[in-house]
Protein backbone atom coordinates (compact mmCIF):
# COMPACT_ATOMS: atom_id res chain seq x y z
CA UNK A 1 0.00 0.00 0.00
CA UNK A 2 1.41 3.43 -0.99
CA UNK A 3 -0.76 5.40 1.47
CA UNK A 4 0.68 5.90 4.97
CA UNK A 5 -1.87 4.34 7.29
CA UNK A 6 -2.22 4.19 11.08
CA UNK A 7 -4.88 2.36 13.05
CA UNK A 8 -5.48 3.16 16.70
CA UNK A 9 -7.95 2.34 19.43
CA UNK A 10 -10.44 5.04 20.53
CA UNK A 11 -8.11 6.01 23.40
CA UNK A 12 -5.27 6.52 20.87
CA UNK A 13 -3.20 3.40 21.49
CA UNK A 14 -1.67 2.71 18.07
CA UNK A 15 -2.30 -0.90 17.04
CA UNK A 16 -1.01 -0.86 13.45
CA UNK A 17 1.04 1.25 11.03
CA UNK A 18 2.19 0.27 7.56
CA UNK A 19 5.74 0.57 6.22
CA UNK A 20 5.12 3.94 4.55
CA UNK A 21 3.88 5.47 7.80
CA UNK A 22 6.87 3.98 9.61
CA UNK A 23 9.27 5.54 7.09
CA UNK A 24 7.67 9.00 7.32
CA UNK A 25 7.46 9.15 11.09
CA UNK A 26 10.48 7.11 12.18
CA UNK A 27 8.09 4.85 14.05
CA UNK A 28 8.11 3.48 16.67
CA UNK A 29 10.46 6.23 18.00
CA UNK A 30 7.84 8.94 17.53
CA UNK A 31 4.85 6.79 18.43
CA UNK A 32 3.74 9.16 21.18
CA UNK A 33 4.19 12.09 18.82
CA UNK A 34 1.96 10.37 16.29
CA UNK A 35 -0.68 9.74 18.95
CA UNK A 36 -0.57 13.43 19.98
CA UNK A 37 -1.32 14.45 16.40
CA UNK A 38 -4.15 11.92 16.12
CA UNK A 39 -5.67 13.49 19.24
CA UNK A 40 -5.72 16.90 17.53
CA UNK A 41 -7.87 15.41 14.78
CA UNK A 42 -10.74 15.15 17.25
CA UNK A 43 -11.20 18.93 17.09
CA UNK A 44 -9.86 19.77 13.61
CA UNK A 45 -10.80 18.54 10.15
CA UNK A 46 -7.09 18.18 9.33
CA UNK A 47 -3.79 18.70 11.03
CA UNK A 48 -0.36 19.56 9.65
CA UNK A 49 2.92 18.45 11.15
CA UNK A 50 6.39 19.52 10.04
CA UNK A 51 8.89 16.74 10.63
CA UNK A 52 12.56 16.23 9.81
CA UNK A 53 13.07 13.06 7.78
CA UNK A 54 16.53 11.64 8.44
CA UNK A 55 16.76 9.13 5.61
CA UNK A 56 16.21 11.66 2.80
CA UNK A 57 17.58 14.76 4.57
CA UNK A 58 14.27 16.55 3.97
CA UNK A 59 11.78 18.55 5.98
CA UNK A 60 8.31 17.15 5.32
CA UNK A 61 4.98 18.85 5.97
CA UNK A 62 2.48 16.08 6.64
CA UNK A 63 -1.30 16.30 6.73
CA UNK A 64 -3.27 13.87 8.85
CA UNK A 65 -6.79 12.65 8.02
CA UNK A 66 -9.20 10.60 10.09
CA UNK A 67 -11.27 8.50 7.70
CA UNK A 68 -13.26 6.35 10.04
CA UNK A 69 -14.00 5.99 13.70
CA UNK A 70 -15.66 2.82 14.81
CA UNK A 71 -16.43 1.38 18.20
CA UNK A 72 -12.96 -0.12 18.56
CA UNK A 73 -10.77 1.51 15.90
CA UNK A 74 -9.77 4.79 14.24
CA UNK A 75 -8.30 4.81 10.71
CA UNK A 76 -5.81 7.59 10.02
CA UNK A 77 -3.97 8.36 6.77
CA UNK A 78 -1.11 10.76 6.11
CA UNK A 79 -0.40 12.89 3.06
CA UNK A 80 2.88 14.64 2.25
CA UNK A 81 1.91 18.18 1.23
CA UNK A 82 5.41 19.70 1.03
CA UNK A 83 9.00 18.47 0.73
CA UNK A 84 11.97 20.76 1.36
CA UNK A 85 15.69 20.05 1.47
CA UNK A 86 16.92 20.60 5.02
CA UNK A 87 18.96 23.74 5.62
CA UNK A 88 22.20 22.83 7.38
CA UNK A 89 23.02 26.42 8.37
CA UNK A 90 21.81 25.78 11.91
CA UNK A 91 24.06 22.71 12.14
CA UNK A 92 27.04 24.80 11.20
CA UNK A 93 26.09 27.40 13.81
CA UNK A 94 25.82 24.73 16.50
CA UNK A 95 29.20 23.31 15.46
CA UNK A 96 30.79 26.75 15.79
CA UNK A 97 29.20 27.33 19.19
CA UNK A 98 30.49 23.99 20.46
CA UNK A 99 33.97 24.77 19.12
CA UNK A 100 34.13 28.03 21.12
CA UNK A 101 32.11 26.94 24.17
CA UNK A 102 33.90 27.85 27.45
CA UNK A 103 33.88 24.18 28.43
CA UNK A 104 35.52 21.00 27.20
CA UNK A 105 33.66 19.01 24.55
CA UNK A 106 35.40 15.83 23.41
CA UNK A 107 35.10 12.48 21.68
CA UNK A 108 37.35 9.50 22.43
CA UNK A 109 37.61 5.93 21.20
CA UNK A 110 37.60 2.95 23.57
CA UNK A 111 41.39 3.06 23.95
CA UNK A 112 41.20 6.65 25.24
CA UNK A 113 42.57 8.32 22.11
CA UNK A 114 40.98 11.65 21.21
CA UNK A 115 38.91 11.72 18.04
CA UNK A 116 37.76 15.30 18.61
CA UNK A 117 38.33 18.12 21.09
CA UNK A 118 36.87 21.61 20.88
CA UNK A 119 38.98 24.75 21.03
CA UNK A 120 38.64 25.18 24.81
CA UNK A 121 39.89 21.67 25.57
CA UNK A 122 42.67 21.92 23.00
CA UNK A 123 43.88 25.23 24.44
CA UNK A 124 43.84 23.74 27.95
CA UNK A 125 46.17 21.06 26.56
CA UNK A 126 48.43 23.87 25.24
CA UNK A 127 48.29 22.32 21.79
CA UNK A 128 46.93 23.05 18.33
CA UNK A 129 45.54 19.55 17.86
CA UNK A 130 45.24 16.61 20.27
CA UNK A 131 43.50 14.13 17.95
CA UNK A 132 45.21 10.76 18.32
CA UNK A 133 46.69 11.65 21.71
CA UNK A 134 45.63 10.40 25.15
CA UNK A 135 45.23 12.08 28.55
CA UNK A 136 48.57 10.62 29.64
CA UNK A 137 50.23 12.77 26.93
CA UNK A 138 48.65 16.02 28.14
CA UNK A 139 49.25 18.52 31.00
CA UNK A 140 46.83 16.59 33.25
CA UNK A 141 48.81 13.34 32.78
CA UNK A 142 49.18 12.84 36.54
CA UNK A 143 45.44 12.29 36.89
CA UNK A 144 45.00 10.54 33.52
CA UNK A 145 44.45 7.16 35.19
CA UNK A 146 41.41 8.53 37.03
CA UNK A 147 39.74 9.72 33.83
CA UNK A 148 40.64 6.45 32.10
CA UNK A 149 38.79 4.59 34.87
CA UNK A 150 35.75 6.83 34.42
CA UNK A 151 35.85 6.27 30.64
CA UNK A 152 35.96 2.50 31.14
CA UNK A 153 33.03 2.63 33.56
CA UNK A 154 31.01 4.75 31.11
CA UNK A 155 31.40 2.00 28.48
CA UNK A 156 29.83 -0.51 30.91
CA UNK A 157 26.60 1.50 30.99
CA UNK A 158 23.81 1.29 28.43
CA UNK A 159 24.46 3.13 25.18
CA UNK A 160 23.46 6.82 25.37
CA UNK A 161 22.90 6.52 29.15
CA UNK A 162 24.55 9.59 30.74
CA UNK A 163 27.27 9.14 33.32
CA UNK A 164 28.01 12.10 35.63
CA UNK A 165 31.03 12.43 37.90
CA UNK A 166 33.24 14.95 39.72
CA UNK A 167 36.99 14.39 39.61
CA UNK A 168 40.15 16.14 40.77
CA UNK A 169 42.45 17.06 37.90
CA UNK A 170 46.16 17.55 38.56
CA UNK A 171 47.22 20.09 35.94
CA UNK A 172 50.74 21.27 35.08
CA UNK A 173 50.77 24.94 34.05
CA UNK A 174 53.30 26.72 31.83
CA UNK A 175 55.71 27.00 34.78
CA UNK A 176 55.39 23.27 35.52
CA UNK A 177 53.52 24.07 38.74
CA UNK A 178 50.87 21.59 39.78
CA UNK A 179 47.36 23.05 40.02
CA UNK A 180 44.43 21.05 41.39
CA UNK A 181 41.19 21.61 39.52
CA UNK A 182 37.79 20.14 40.29
CA UNK A 183 36.15 19.01 37.04
CA UNK A 184 32.40 18.51 36.64
CA UNK A 185 31.93 15.92 33.90
CA UNK A 186 29.20 14.24 31.88
CA UNK A 187 29.80 11.43 29.38
CA UNK A 188 27.94 8.82 27.38
CA UNK A 189 28.95 6.35 24.70
CA UNK A 190 27.58 5.34 21.32
CA UNK A 191 29.01 3.18 18.53
CA UNK A 192 32.16 2.46 20.58
CA UNK A 193 32.89 6.16 21.00
CA UNK A 194 32.77 8.23 24.19
CA UNK A 195 31.22 11.71 24.09
CA UNK A 196 32.17 14.01 26.95
CA UNK A 197 31.50 17.46 28.38
CA UNK A 198 33.32 18.97 31.34
CA UNK A 199 33.75 22.28 33.15
CA UNK A 200 36.26 23.50 35.68
CA UNK A 201 34.49 24.32 38.95
CA UNK A 202 36.81 27.31 39.33
CA UNK A 203 35.48 28.84 36.09
CA UNK A 204 31.90 28.45 37.35
CA UNK A 205 32.62 29.87 40.81
CA UNK A 206 34.66 32.73 39.37
CA UNK A 207 31.74 33.79 37.16
CA UNK A 208 29.30 33.53 40.07
CA UNK A 209 31.62 35.43 42.40
CA UNK A 210 32.07 38.28 39.88
CA UNK A 211 28.28 38.62 39.68
CA UNK A 212 28.05 38.55 43.47
CA UNK A 213 30.75 41.23 43.79
CA UNK A 214 29.02 43.42 41.22
CA UNK A 215 25.73 43.26 43.10
CA UNK A 216 27.62 44.39 46.21
CA UNK A 217 29.14 47.35 44.33
CA UNK A 218 32.69 46.05 44.65
CA UNK A 219 35.28 48.05 42.71
CA UNK A 220 37.38 44.94 41.98
CA UNK A 221 35.86 41.47 41.72
CA UNK A 222 39.22 39.92 40.85
CA UNK A 223 40.44 39.29 44.39
CA UNK A 224 44.04 38.12 44.40
CA UNK A 225 44.98 35.95 47.37
CA UNK A 226 48.54 34.96 48.17
CA UNK A 227 49.53 31.33 48.60
CA UNK A 228 49.73 31.77 52.39
CA UNK A 229 46.33 33.49 52.49
CA UNK A 230 44.82 30.60 50.53
CA UNK A 231 46.38 28.14 52.96
CA UNK A 232 44.82 30.05 55.86
CA UNK A 233 41.44 30.06 54.12
CA UNK A 234 41.70 26.36 53.43
CA UNK A 235 42.16 25.54 57.11
CA UNK A 236 39.69 28.23 58.17
CA UNK A 237 36.83 26.56 56.31
CA UNK A 238 37.95 23.25 57.83
CA UNK A 239 37.02 24.78 61.18
CA UNK A 240 40.55 25.34 62.48
CA UNK A 241 41.30 28.18 64.88
CA UNK A 242 44.10 30.72 64.37
CA UNK A 243 46.29 28.84 66.86
CA UNK A 244 45.68 25.51 65.13
CA UNK A 245 46.41 27.00 61.70
CA UNK A 246 49.61 28.51 63.06
CA UNK A 247 50.74 25.09 64.31
CA UNK A 248 49.89 23.40 61.00
CA UNK A 249 51.68 26.02 58.89
CA UNK A 250 54.59 26.48 61.27
CA UNK A 251 54.04 30.22 61.71
CA UNK A 252 52.96 32.41 64.64
CA UNK A 253 49.32 32.93 65.63
CA UNK A 254 49.72 36.70 65.08
CA UNK A 255 50.90 36.04 61.49
CA UNK A 256 47.82 33.90 60.84
CA UNK A 257 45.57 36.61 62.26
CA UNK A 258 47.32 39.18 60.07
CA UNK A 259 46.66 37.04 56.97
CA UNK A 260 43.00 36.60 57.95
CA UNK A 261 42.66 40.37 58.50
CA UNK A 262 44.06 40.96 55.00
CA UNK A 263 41.59 38.44 53.57
CA UNK A 264 38.67 40.15 55.30
CA UNK A 265 39.78 43.51 53.92
CA UNK A 266 40.05 42.14 50.38
CA UNK A 267 36.54 40.68 50.64
CA UNK A 268 35.12 43.75 52.30
CA UNK A 269 33.73 41.34 54.86
CA UNK A 270 34.70 41.71 58.51
CA UNK A 271 32.69 38.95 60.16
CA UNK A 272 34.44 35.60 60.25
CA UNK A 273 31.17 33.68 59.86
CA UNK A 274 30.26 35.67 56.73
CA UNK A 275 33.76 35.21 55.35
CA UNK A 276 33.57 31.45 55.90
CA UNK A 277 30.18 31.41 54.14
CA UNK A 278 31.52 33.26 51.08
CA UNK A 279 34.65 31.12 50.85
CA UNK A 280 32.53 27.98 51.07
CA UNK A 281 30.06 29.21 48.45
CA UNK A 282 32.76 30.16 45.94
CA UNK A 283 35.47 27.76 47.10
CA UNK A 284 36.26 26.62 43.55
CA UNK A 285 37.49 30.12 42.70
CA UNK A 286 39.78 30.48 45.70
CA UNK A 287 40.82 27.15 47.14
CA UNK A 288 41.13 25.34 43.80
CA UNK A 289 43.93 27.72 42.88
CA UNK A 290 46.25 26.05 45.36
CA UNK A 291 49.57 25.43 43.71
CA UNK A 292 52.22 22.96 44.78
Amino acid sequence: MHIPLIISTPNLNITFYNDYAKMLLDLPINLRHAADNIEKLLTHSHNELTSYHNTTDETLTLRWYQHHQGISERYISIKVVKREKRNHGDKQTIKQLIAHLPASVLIKDQSGSYLYANEHHTQAARATNIVGRKDVDLPWCESAHKFLEHDAFCFTKNENEPYYFVEQQAYRNDNNQLIHNTMLCATHHKNNQLYGFSMNLRDIHQSLFVKYAQTRGATDANIDLSTREMECINWLVEGKSSSEIATILGISRKTVEWHIANIKQKFGCYKLTKLAFLIGKFHGYFIERNVS
